[in-house]
């Protein structure tokens, strides 16, 4: 039986009798960075952000000092999970079927003023002989008063790089009931909800060997449920004479009584990711799972088996259309420097998800940095390289490694091939290290997963370069840095490649550096491990 916060109970005396109902025994261990506690209603009506959130305030609030940023707070806080939530609308209109609907949240957060969105539709139903679902759905365009708050009209949702998001399944697998109307609809009548539908998240990926860029996929994927789990479905509405589209410009697509789109209790069993594209697994193919009780499955898997195509026709399907990962905010983190956003709770909270479903611990420390060997205050620290194998290799690297042992005796230092090892090797081997070295890729995306506020940062950048992104997710993550440019060098079978010269060079031309200069900036490094101010340097 459930149990339920008495009225003149403590919050402390429910959590102990109530452990045993917080995550059930395995099939989802996994899922242990979620919490199950259904959202609060806030005073104003609107339901609360996900209790791991609200925890996650507690142990580390916004600074006081108001050193942060509208531009961080509207990114990198969870006023990003609000402003999508608040900016929802159902687009069917009148003549959709009872129970059709197509909500979409929108965010405005690029500086090209284009909008980002995801959906959510309800009520499709698989066609295996057209090989796409049908929602019976006639899309409509939003009054003033939405668009006054920011919705955006259905033909604005655009396509992203490598034809990924929304727009791509909207025009390649979904086909609706009827074409645009003109003026919105009455409060729709609704339909008894199926409580067993299936929950499926249509994601077509970039590809599947850039740590970065499937990280950024992922995280928009929760992103997206996180906003589902405080979004009001207007589907699951006791009182429908309460709906109200714009509900008094609040965002809200469903009147108080409704509940969420989304619960982890309810809704993880029956949710599965499909994969619209045919890349292999990829070393991120696991955290598709971070929400998912079902293993991810590809389209063309259903589609070469018609009895499976059939069987997933059996019941109608929630779909999710997530953001993708060109709209995390994390890219719009880039080119300018950005020290006022070291405050990050969504950044944090994703890298506490990840770490939780791999079962993966801080390490505890085992040297003391007050102890010296040999004259170095630095003895026991780990510096690890990241061993680039295909472009922007470091020339010489193994001679600059062996200068820097013998200059820093009692460190440790290791080259890693992180595409080698299994994601949670990687993260395994990055929370042991103190100094993370690399030339300019995707290798550098570990800063997130070392230790928060315990380390430092070498970022060689090919001469041509001045991208801020890792500095400033270091500075997210409380870690020092210090960047250095290295001269490009052409490889030979390269200079007459026509389709390399065509991208900037630095996307494959290797690096050199001077020993002198790798030395003074890894010293750098380790000197500010004791410092406890925050670094970042360049070095010229």
């Amino acid at each position: 039986m459930p149990t339920f916060l008495q009225p003149d109970e403590s919050l402390g005396s429910f959590m102990m009798k109530s452990l045993v109902f917080l995550w059930p025994c395995p099939p989802y261990p996994h899922l242990d960075g979620l919490s199950r506690l259904p959202p609060k209603q806030n005073d104003d009506g609107l339901l609360s952000v996900p209790a791991e959130y609200e925890a996650l305030d507690r142990t580390t609030p916004e600074p006081p000092d108001g050193s942060m940023s509208d531009f961080c707070k509207d990114r990198f806080t969870t006023k990003y999970l609000k402003d999508l939530r608040n900016k929802a609308i159902d687009y069917c209109g009148p003549g959709s079927g009872p129970s059709a609907h197509l909500t979409c949240f929108h965010s405005h957060t690029q500086s090209d003023h284009k909008c980002d969105s995801f959906c959510i539709g309800q009520g499709a139903i698989w066609e295996p002989d057209k090989k796409k679902f049908s929602l019976d759905c006639r899309v409509r365009n939003p009054d003033g008063d939405e668009q006054a708050r920011g919705v955006v009209p259905f033909n604005a949702i655009h396509m992203y790089w490598y034809d990924t998001g929304p727009r791509y399944v909207f025009d390649n697998l979904i086909e609706f009931g009827g074409s645009e109307a003109a003026s919105p609809p009455p409060p729709p009548a609704v339909a008894p909800r199926d409580p067993t539908p299936p929950f499926t998240v249509l994601v077509k990926r970039e590809g599947n060997s850039n740590l970065w860029h499937a990280l950024m996929e992922v995280w928009s994927m929760t992103l997206s449920l996180d906003v589902l789990r405080m979004s009001r479905d207007p589907s699951n509405n006791p009182n429908p004479s309460s709906s109200s589209g714009s509900d008094s410009g609040s965002g809200a697509v469903a009147g108080a009584g409704a509940q969420p789109f989304f619960t982890v209790a309810a809704d993880v069993p029956r949710t599965q990711v499909l994969f619209l594209d045919d890349f292999g697994d990829g070393p991120l193919f696991e955290l598709w799972k971070l929400f998912a009780g079902r293993d991810p499955v590809r389209l063309s898997t259903i589609l070469a088996d018609p009895e499976r195509s059939r069987a997933f026709a059996q019941s109608p399907h929630t779909l999710l259309l997530p953001l993708p990962g060109a709209s995390n905010p994390l890219w719009q983190n880039d080119w300018e420097i950005r020290d006022d956003c070291r405050h990050a709770p969504l950044l944090d909270m994703f890298v506490r998800r990840i770490m939780s479903y791999f079962g993966i611990s801080p390490p505890s420390e085992t040297v003391p940095s007050s102890l010296s060997i040999w004259g170095s205050k630095n003895m026991g620290k780990l510096i690890t390289f990241v061993d680039r194998r295909g472009s922007r290799q470091l020339l010489d690297q193994d001679n600059l490694l062996t200068s820097a042992r013998s200059k820093f005796p009692g460190v440790e230092i290791q080259c890693v091939d992180f595409a080698a090892l299994p994601l949670p090797e990687q993260i395994r081997v990055v929370q042991e290290t103190d100094v993370l070295v690399g030339v300019h890729g995707a290798g550098l995306t570990h800063i997130m997963f070392m230790r928060q506020g315990e380390g430092a940062v070498v970022e060689i950048q090919p001469e041509v370069m001045s991208h801020k992104g890792f500095r400033n997710l270091a500075g997210m993550r409380g870690q020092n840095y210090f960047v250095t440019h290295a001269e490009m060098v052409k490889k030979e079978e390269d200079k007459n490649n026509k389709r390399r010269v065509k991208r900037d060079e630095w996307h494959w031309a290797n690096v050199r550096i001077e020993e002198a200069e790798f030395l003074e900036i890894i010293e750098l490094a380790l000197n500010s491990l004791d410092g406890e101010a925050l670094q970042a340097v360049e070095l010229q």
